[in-house]
């Protein structure tokens, strides 16, 4: 009773209404373990074979082969009783390269699988090397604007460092950048959609109940760019009136957490770009950037502040060229990102320009009716013709996100207390202009 007194008596943990629920059946194979001995003999001749991959890579420093087997248990007076037993198995493969006069290159690979003689090791050994080895011709990139291509798991790592936004115990303690009114909002384009799937068929971990005994199940997050759902223990679920999801974790205090990201098309959408090749380029002169992989996510996330500063691992494409980039860091602000977007009013030679807010409510306006195609071409052809009215506008607009960015550096390697780096933003100008959307009332 006394130790109870420390608690929050708004928020008094309770026994999940699904506790008792029927739970879905995975096909988890049980392996038994392999002996020590074995398991370092296999290690051993894996990094044998990485290191004579290519003459460049001198060291494979960190590396590990490892096997569990546990088993889960939960159980409550309200007749809830639930068991799981698995066993896992891990490798992990990293090599570094270094040339006469050049700088070193890393990069490393991972495979999971139900017991170790399921591990794909010869497919971790090629990945380790071809990764590392792609880095080896590498070149400084220019500064400037560049479409860029996330790769799978670089994308997830970005998402997942801001899943608190998708957290309702996040949210309840102020610490997310969405709050309860989120719901129903769009939150992304909307021809994505993001679900937390904990029974995944990749998800080699995958549990059928979280910390309380709910069983796991597939959310819509996102559908369709519309914020659906939050993740949810008993205690958030009953501070907002819905049901358990199944994704508590239970130790010291009841925690929230996603299990398995599933990012893609919602369905029946027909929008993105469904040509890009990021092979080719994209046929931009500029060429394309591709992020194979994200660094510094401890420390480069501020997700309460939706702030990001990260260097990263990848390719410049130029011309079906593909070339490792030296160094490289992408910074920013969620919410500038999602703000970033400007309109106006009245004639293109005299515009009055609107405030984010006004812009965003036209975007999200439902049209009434469509105006013939010849009509159509005369707007949008007064606004290209009067680009030069518009141009300084835009510059300054520019400017301003530049200011904002060098901002969000400065206060992240400050708060990170890194000295003796200095930095300078500039906008590429002139702005690219993507698209022009031209509003009319009806009867115009």
């Amino acid at each position: 009773r006394e130790a109870s007194a420390f608690g929050n008596p708004e928020d008094t943990p309770a026994f999940s209404p699904l506790a008792t629920a029927p739970l879905a059946t995975l096909e988890q194979p049980l392996h038994q373990p392999v002996g020590i001995l074995e398991l370092l003999e296999t290690l051993k001749e894996a990094e044998r074979d990485l290191l004579g991959r290519h003459p460049a890579i001198g060291t494979v420093p960190y590396n590990g082969l490892s096997q569990r087997s546990s088993e889960r248990l939960y159980l409550n007076s309200d007749g809830a009783c639930r068991q799981q037993r698995l066993t896992t198995a891990s490798l992990y493969l990293y090599a570094r390269a270094e040339e006469t006069g050049r700088k070193p290159r890393s990069s490393g690979a991972v495979r999971l699988a139900y017991g170790t003689g399921s591990l794909d090791i010869a497919g971790c050994i090629e990945e380790a090397a071809s990764r590392t080895i792609a880095h080896l011709d590498y070149a400084p990139i220019d500064t400037g604007r560049y479409t860029c291509v996330f790769s799978p798991e670089a994308f997830l790592d970005l998402i997942g460092a801001f899943s608190s936004m998708f957290n309702a115990r996040a949210v309840l303690d102020g610490v997310s950048l969405s709050t309860r009114e989120s719901l129903g909002t769009p939150v992304a384009v909307p021809f994505l959609s993001i679900h937390d799937n904990g029974l995944h068929p990749g998800n080699i971990g995958a549990s059928t109940f979280d910390g309380e005994g709910t069983p796991t199940r597939r959310l819509a997050l996102v559908e369709a760019g519309t914020l659906h759902n939050f993740l949810h223990s008993e205690a958030t679920a009953r501070a907002f009136g819905v049901s358990p999801t199944g994704h508590a974790g239970l130790g010291a205090k009841v925690s929230v957490g996603p299990d398995w990201f599933e990012i893609g098309p919602a369905e029946g959408a027909e929008g993105g770009a469904s040509g890009l090749d990021h092979r080719a380029g994209d046929g931009d002169p500029r060429g394309l950037v591709l992020i194979d992989s994200l660094s510094a996510l401890h420390a480069g996330v501020k997700a309460s502040q939706g702030s990001f500063s990260l260097p990263f691992d990848g390719w410049l494409i130029r011309g079906g060229e593909k070339r490792s980039i030296e160094a490289a860091t992408v910074a920013g602000d969620i919410r500038q990102v999602l703000q970033g977007i400007v309109g106006f009013e009245g004639a293109p030679e005299q515009p009055s320009w609107l405030s984010t807010e006004q812009a965003e409510t036209l975007l999200t306006a439902v049209p009434d009716a469509n105006i013939a195609p010849e009509q159509a071409r005369q707007f949008v052809g007064k606004v290209i013709d009067a680009t030069a009215a518009l141009t300084p506008h835009l510059d300054g607009f520019a400017a301003d996100r530049a200011k904002t960015l060098l901002a969000v550096h400065r206060q992240l390697r400050d708060e990170s207390r890194i000295k003796g780096l200095k930095y300078d933003v500039r906008p590429q100008l002139p702005v690219d202009v993507l698209g022009v959307y031209v509003l009319l009332p009806m009867g115009a």
